[in-house]
């Protein structure tokens, strides 16, 4: 597409694809970005330079949450009965499940609620709130391959505004729906590169741009 054609899918807000909008870094490019940004009042980090079309592979999607093979179902079957007030929330010793997991923490009667910590003979852990036997509110994961989630669950899984931190340095910041990327974010690759743009069902989705500074 033209240096023109991209200005105005800025202007309009979306892509004349719906897809990404490739630029060559000419100095012709550059020093009409320059121009229109100021004279249009475009924030210049929306502007998108692709130095190769190598670049266009997008990097494997790393932000894939695997907390669902921990949070089960059989649990709470495991959870023992408690004479305490079933309304007072309560601190106890830690307790352990018959598949490993140990939970400390805060309870209501027999159910985990509040906040608490629970780590699995793996290495897993998560750190947050929890809500009627599941982890809802905010809260962090860590997976044992060194990954990190930080944000919003409910009913065990990433839902709402999340930030999940690889391994590798690549960072995603934005929205979740069931432990998928759902609605704006942002990605954020370990040299550098950037995309900003919106996700359906974990993937890349419509608008979004991709740029990165050399």
């Amino acid at each position: 597409m033209t240096i023109q054609q991209f200005f105005k899918s800025l202007l309009r807000k979306k892509s004349p694809k719906g897809k990404i909008c490739l630029l060559l870094p000419t100095k012709r490019n550059l020093k009409i970005i320059q121009i229109m940004t100021k004279i249009n009042n475009i924030n210049p980090i929306k502007i998108l330079i692709v130095f190769s079309l190598n670049f266009l592979l997008f990097p494997i999607n790393f932000f894939l949450l695997k907390s669902k093979q921990y949070f089960t179902e059989e649990e709470p079957k495991d959870l023992p009965s408690q004479p305490s007030d079933p309304k007072t929330l309560e601190k106890r010793p830690p307790f352990t499940f018959k598949s490993g997991a140990i939970y400390e923490g805060e309870w209501k009667g027999n159910i985990r609620e509040g906040f608490g910590k629970q780590s699995w003979p793996d290495g897993a852990r998560y750190e947050g709130e929890w809500m009627k036997n599941k982890a809802e509110g905010q809260g962090t994961f860590w997976h044992i391959d060194g990954d990190i989630f930080t944000g919003q669950w409910k009913e065990d899984k990433a839902n709402g505004y999340g930030v999940y931190t690889h391994m590798n340095g690549a960072k995603y910041e934005g929205y979740w729906k069931d432990d998928l990327q759902e609605g704006q974010g942002t990605e954020v690759w370990s040299d550098g590169s950037k995309y900003e743009g919106n996700y359906k069902e974990g993937k890349k989705h419509g608008y979004g741009l991709i740029f990165q500074f050399i």
